[in-house]
């Protein structure tokens, strides 16, 4: 699995660095092979609403709250790339779903993200926030997933080795003794 901690710029930011950030996380994504589950998860600074209908396949029927401009860019990249947020799809109480309070409002929204491939949707068991966890250093919660990852460790082919067997007697044989002789300095140079 590749895992990928990701801090998107915020609502306040140039769109020039959104851009910039967005198409560096393309290029980390581009590159992960499509056999590899992925694990992205940070803070996007976007809250992504629960239009799911819109959405569809990206973000689930437990969404919070309405999308700010942040969002489009977030799930553009996550429809783009098949990728689905974690924390849209399990049924819980919202006190378990949102990560950061703003800061004037004194509003939770759901701002921080676990996203993984949509085929790997079926190894999530559950994604939440740890309230109380790291409550002194930062106004976002911590948050948790856990999910099965299974390993099919994938067997190479190995080359068929030819075996020669030779008559010992026959290395009595000068010209046989030396035929053997350059066939093992080739095999063994």
């Amino acid at each position: 699995a590749t895992v990928i901690s990701a801090y998107a710029p915020t609502l306040a930011a140039e769109e020039e660095q959104k851009e910039q950030f967005y198409a560096d996380l393309d290029e980390i994504l581009t590159i992960i092979w499509k056999e590899d589950k992925i694990i992205l998860l940070g803070d996007f600074n976007a809250r992504v609403g629960q239009d799911s209908n819109m959405w569809r396949g990206t973000i689930g029927k437990e969404g919070l709250g309405k999308a700010n401009p942040n969002s489009i860019l977030l799930l553009s990249k996550c429809v783009e790339h098949d990728l689905v947020i974690t924390n849209t799809i399990l049924r819980q109480r919202d006190r378990y779903k949102t990560t950061g309070q703003h800061p004037r409002s004194k509003q939770w929204h759901l701002l921080d993200y676990i996203i993984i491939r949509a085929r790997d949707l079926k190894d999530i068991h559950i994604t939440h926030v740890m309230r109380g966890a790291d409550d002194y250093w930062t106004d976002h919660c911590l948050m948790r997933s856990i999910l099965s990852i299974r390993v099919v460790l994938k067997h190479r082919k190995q080359p068929k080795t030819v075996r020669r067997q030779y008559i010992i007697k026959s290395f009595q044989i000068p010209k046989h003794r030396e035929d053997f002789q350059t066939y093992l300095s080739e095999k063994l140079a």
